[in-house]
């Protein structure tokens, strides 16, 4: 699939994509229906799988309202039995694989999180951990045309959803663990907020519980932030604010921490605030040339105040 984009990229004819694109706003809404279908007639097997995934995720976002008929109860059964036995054989078919995992995310897409979950958890975990050899040379995603970010970050969201309150920080730190290898969560609460819709439920209830869970594995004494540290960061931002963010900057020192900080006061267009933040990381970043990114953040937060003079100064320090 990579291959074939950067093939597109490079072999669009110049002004294509706008004739497209007024093609597509001159089809009606069922002359598009006709077209959509009839494209994906004349897909392979693979291709039209991709389409399709993106066709479902796009229609359950739209303000329709629909989502997909969830997977019985029977196919959960058959999806776990699959990998169990794949496991005992120590490999699959990567096309098997993916037909189940496809269930796993239709499951989510309807809001069925609880029969989500068993299909994401016997397939991926033992697939991250090689229990599960699909033929490929190097990582997974060559043999698997199905998205596995896509799928960690629905089987994260389904772990948050049906795990009891007290439980689910460790539960999802451990789910998070069992499948790094597969793809990389950023920020594990932002990809389920994402995920859901744009909500995380009960999120008041669980913020302290997962800061006081990350908060167990912080504070090393390394120059640079661990995931754990920096989903830690991100989630005292997301509950106190600006506020947060500088007591985590001074805190640590780190520049991760003091570039989220200022990037929060430019954000919110506080330049005055910025100035100060700006100036006050340049003087606790060591690193040199760490610390010329804040003078230069300070530089720029000048001229947009306008005081030129400490423009001046701050480019010759």
């Amino acid at each position: 699939m990579r291959r074939f984009e950067r093939y597109v990229a490079t072999t669009v004819q110049p002004g294509r994509t706008e004739s497209v694109k007024d093609a597509l706003a001159a089809l009606s809404a069922e002359e598009l229906r006709l077209f959509v279908g009839e494209a994906l007639d004349g897909l392979d097997a693979t291709a039209r799988a991709v389409i399709e995934d993106r066709l479902l995720q796009h229609a359950v976002r739209s303000r329709s309202g629909w989502k997909p008929v969830p997977p019985s109860a029977s196919v959960v059964r058959e999806a776990t039995t699959f990998a169990a036995t794949a496991r005992r054989q120590g490999q699959a078919e990567p096309s098997e694989v993916e037909h189940y995992l496809r269930y796993a995310i239709n499951a989510s897409l309807a809001g069925d999180h609880v029969a989500a979950r068993p299909m994401f958890e016997a397939l991926l975990v033992p697939i991250n951990n090689g229990d599960i050899f699909l033929g490929q040379d190097e990582l997974v995603d060559e043999v698997l045309s199905i998205d596995l970010h896509e799928c960690m970050c629905r089987f994260a969201s389904a772990v948050y959803v049906t795990t009891p309150i007290a439980a689910r920080a460790d539960a999802l730190l451990k789910t998070i663990d069992d499948t790094h290898g597969l793809s990389y969560l950023r920020d594990p609460l932002d990809e389920i907020a994402t995920t859901l819709g744009g909500e995380l439920p009960d999120v008041e209830a669980f913020m302290p519980l997962w800061i006081a869970r990350l908060e167990l594995e912080s504070g090393s004494s390394s120059d640079w932030e661990s995931d754990r540290e920096r989903w830690l960061r991100a989630a005292i931002g997301r509950r106190d604010g600006v506020a947060g963010l500088e007591r985590m900057a001074r805190a640590t020192k780190r520049h991760e921490a003091a570039r989220a900080w200022c990037d929060a006061l430019v954000a919110a267009g506080d330049w005055s605030t910025a100035l100060f933040a700006y100036k006050q990381c340049a003087v606790f970043i060591e690193r040199d040339h760490i610390r010329g990114e804040f003078l230069d953040g300070a530089a720029l937060a000048a001229q947009v105040l306008g005081n030129d003079d400490l423009v001046n100064e701050l480019e010759t320090a």
